[in-house]
C-alpha cells in the first residue's frame, strides 16, 4: 500500500524522462576543435537572424558564409580522413576494404561519398592503380605461370554491307510491349 502510493507520488512529481544518447561523433571530427568552433560561430548567427526580424540583416549574411565554411572544412577533413586511413591500411587488404565499405552505399540507402577533391583526383587514381598494378605483380611472383603458345587465328572478323530493309526487319522482330531501352525508343 505505502509502496503504491510512493510510486504514486513520484510518477506525479518526478516523472520519467526519455534521453536520447547520441551516436559517437563523425571518426573524422574528432579532435578537431576547430570545425566545432566554426559550427558555434555559425548556430549563434543562425539564432540571431532567426530572431530578428530583419530579412536583410548581418547574421543571415555571416550565417550563410559559416554555413559555407563548416560543409568546406567538413568535405576536407573527411577527405583527409580516409585517404589517410587508406594510406594506412595500404598493405592490409581487409582494413582496405573495411574502409572502402564505409564509403561504399549499404543496402539501407545510407550513401557516403568522397568528397570532390578536383586535383587530387588523378593522384588519387594513381595511388589506387599502383597499389593493385604491385599487388598483382607480387602475387604473381609466387606462382608458376605457363602460357600457351600463340595460335594463328584463320577466321578473321570482316565488316559487311547491309541494306535498310534488313535493319527494318530487325527491328520489326523485337517483341512488341517490351520496356524501352535507354534511348527512350518504343517499337
Amino acid at each position: 500500500m505505502f509502496v503504491d502510493k510512493f510510486t504514486e507520488v513520484c510518477d506525479k512529481h518526478v516523472p520519467f524522462k526519455s534521453i536520447r544518447f547520441k551516436n559517437n561523433l563523425c571518426p573524422w571530427l574528432e579532435n578537431r576543435s576547430d570545425i566545432f568552433d566554426v559550427m558555434h560561430e555559425r548556430d549563434f548567427h543562425h539564432n540571431k537572424a532567426i530572431h530578428n526580424k530583419v530579412v536583410n540583416n548581418d547574421h543571415w549574411v555571416k550565417y550563410k558564409e559559416l554555413r559555407n565554411k563548416v560543409n568546406k572544412m567538413m568535405k576536407e577533413a573527411k577527405r583527409e580522413y580516409y585517404t589517410n586511413k587508406i594510406n594506412d591500411s595500404a598493405g592490409d587488404i581487409k582494413n582496405m576494404w573495411k574502409t572502402l565499405k564505409e564509403l561504399l552505399p549499404n543496402k539501407k540507402g545510407n550513401v557516403t561519398t568522397l568528397p570532390n577533391t578536383s586535383e587530387n583526383d588523378i593522384q588519387l587514381a594513381n595511388d589506387f592503380n599502383e597499389h593493385f598494378t604491385s599487388i598483382g605483380a607480387e602475387s604473381g611472383q609466387d606462382h608458376h605461370i605457363s602460357f600457351v603458345e600463340d595460335t594463328v587465328v584463320h577466321n578473321q572478323f570482316k565488316f559487311t554491307n547491309i541494306t535498310v530493309d534488313e535493319i527494318v526487319d530487325e527491328l520489326n522482330a523485337i517483341p512488341q510491349g517490351k520496356a524501352s531501352g535507354l534511348d527512350n525508343n518504343q517499337f
